[in-house]
């Protein structure tokens, strides 16, 4: 009888084992000593050394502990276990390349403790650098790669684990084959650059990260003593104060003037800029808004510089030539396509125990002068009450009620409606709004079909567009220009301004199909700087930078 065929391939431990000792021996020879490196990398205070809870998760190796053993396994089985990043000199150009890319790894607002710095540097401090060492520097260095290649392309820590409300798919990255690539000859640095957003907007806030840091390095900026109000006009001890913070961050000119403590024209113009840039009310007043922004240190600043170049690492590499982006953080909306003028305008968002979601969906059509068939939550939570204190209410509102959600639904008078308030049992009927002048979306409604239901949309309630802080829905977003945005949608189709104007004003509903689809993105930036090269910075309506500073820092902000 032939004897069973035996497995000889070796255990995980065992190849392990195997490669550490084919390490050992390949490359143990007295190897001269290495320049001795600069004093490493560290951390934001109070960040955390490790990277627990990233993509990766850290597995012990013999003595070391590695983040992604498999793929530092299935690497060195296909060179047949040759070493690549040390010879029998010490580390190759790759790994010097290599240790570069790490250590500045911080300017990218990322962690160089994540890519084994702190063991790396005290192992290429040995003289000479023993087989056993060279081993150790070997593996770590192919972790730190594969680590640090995909933090660049995927971010540091998954979406779904630091904010429930981000549901734009990440692109995933291949670390591996790009690793490989670089044992063919790539060198190290292009191929770390590959993996990082393109995007202006990343590399704006990447430069942005660099200078506030170094801001921070240098003491930050002195804070404002307490005190009353602030503005044109006023002669005041805390003006040369106010001036100086300002001159630091670049709002203000830095020269003397004449008088130091009158707050004279140039520093209104100064606080102008600075509200402007923090998305305050622009006055020129040092009130209480403005004095907080004032307060923030460098530090609270660089992190949420390093917060928000997270977010970029989740969004996708091309947004695609013509596309839509809502910045829920900023109540900002841009329609942008290559060789045409930006359109920009503000929009009102959800209120914060409604919050917008951050999502990506294509608008396909839009209708005029539309329905509004309300949502059960909101009918229950807020329509009915009001229906119950004024029976008349949904006469004047132009709001029906209907059997259900069917297209062969019926109208049903109020007094008619079997349903209770606080009975426990689901609502059955339909609460829909006519088209008209009170109708919630205005005259027109821009639609992405997702499952959040939301959209995009007019709205009768233009005065709301005048405050600074717009968090008045129930998570659609309402635009300041609709007309405009529906005809740049509309771009390539029979439709001009007059025609949309008339079929608007005949109140008739009608659906219109775009000729193109258009992407849209929802996404929360409470950073970013402009083209022009403004760093832009927002308060945390949301309470997601929050959530983003305990997982990339490792505690809470008090």
């Amino acid at each position: 009888m032939k004897p069973a065929a035996v497995d000889r391939r070796p255990t995980s431990a065992g190849r392990h084992l195997f490669l550490m000792l084919w390490l050992l021996l390949g490359v143990a020879s007295a190897a001269p000593a290495v320049t001795t490196p600069p004093e490493p990398v560290r951390p934001e205070p109070g960040e955390a050394a490790g990277p627990a809870g990233t993509l990766l998760e850290p597995r012990l190796v013999g003595l070391l502990t590695l983040y992604t053993p498999r793929e530092v396994e299935r690497f060195y089985a296909e060179r047949d276990w040759r070493p690549f990043w040390i010879d029998r000199d010490g580390p190759t150009a790759a790994a010097r390349s290599l240790l570069e890319a790490v250590r500045a790894s911080g300017d990218e607002g990322l962690n160089p403790a994540e890519y084994h710095l702190p063991e790396i540097e005290p192992l290429l401090l040995a003289t000479p650098l023993n087989g056993a060492d060279a081993a150790r520097l070997e593996l770590l260095f192919s972790d730190a790669f594969l680590v640090l290649a995909r933090h660049l392309a995927e971010g540091r820590r998954r979406p779904a684990d630091v904010d429930p409300d981000w549901h734009i798919p990440v692109q995933a990255g291949n670390p591996g084959d790009l690793l490989r690539q670089v044992a063919a000859g790539r060198p190290v640095s292009g191929a770390l650059d590959s993996q990082r957003p393109a995007h202006p907007g990343y590399r704006r806030l990447r430069e942005a990260l660099v200078r506030y840091r170094a801001l921070a390095d240098s003491g930050g900026w002195p804070e404002l003593p307490a005190g009353e109000k602030l503005e044109s006009g006023m002669r005041d001890a805390r003006v040369p104060i106010l001036r100086h913070r300002l001159q630091i961050t670049g709002d203000a000119p830095s020269r003397l003037p004449a008088d130091p403590e009158l707050f004279d024209g140039e520093l209104d113009a100064a606080v102008r800029a600075f509200q402007s840039r923090h998305g305050l009310e622009v006055d020129g007043v040092v009130g209480r808004r403005t004095r907080a922004a004032l307060a923030a240190s460098a530090r609270e600043r660089v992190r949420q510089l390093v917060i928000n170049l997270e977010r970029w690492r989740w969004l996708p590499r091309d947004f695609g030539p013509r596309h839509i982006q809502v910045n829920v953080a900023a109540f900002e909306l841009e329609y942008l396509e290559r060789d045409q003028p930006p359109l920009d305008m503000k929009v009102i968002i959800g209120r914060t125990y409604r919050s917008t979601p951050a999502f990506t969906q294509r608008m396909t059509y839009l209708e005029l002068n539309p329905y509004w068939n309300v949502p059960k939550r909101i009918a229950r939570l807020d329509l009915l009450p009001k229906l119950e204190r004024d029976p008349e209410y949904f006469d004047r509102q132009g709001i029906r009620i209907l059997s259900d959600w069917s297209a062969n639904a019926e109208v049903i008078p109020p007094a008619e409606m079997e349903w209770e308030p606080g009975s426990g049992r689901a609502f059955p009927y339909r609460l829909q709004q006519l088209p008209g002048p009170l109708n919630a979306l205005g005259r027109i409604k821009f639609m992405l079909p997702n499952r959040f239901d939301i959209y995009l949309h007019d709205t009768p309630s233009r005065n709301l567009f005048q405050r600074t802080v717009r968090t008045f829905s129930s998570g659609c977003i309402r635009l300041e220009k609709p007309i405009e945005l529906a005809l740049r949608v509309l771009e390539g189709s029979s439709w001009n301004e007059a025609s949309l104007l008339e079929a608007i004003d005949s109140g008739e509903h009608r659906i219109i199909s775009l000729p193109r689809s258009i992407p849209v993105y929802l996404v929360y930036l409470t950073a970013w700087v402009d083209a022009a090269g403004v760093v832009n910075f927002r308060n945390d309506i949301y309470d997601r930078d929050r959530r983003m500073e305990q997982a990339l820092f490792g505690y809470p902000r008090h």
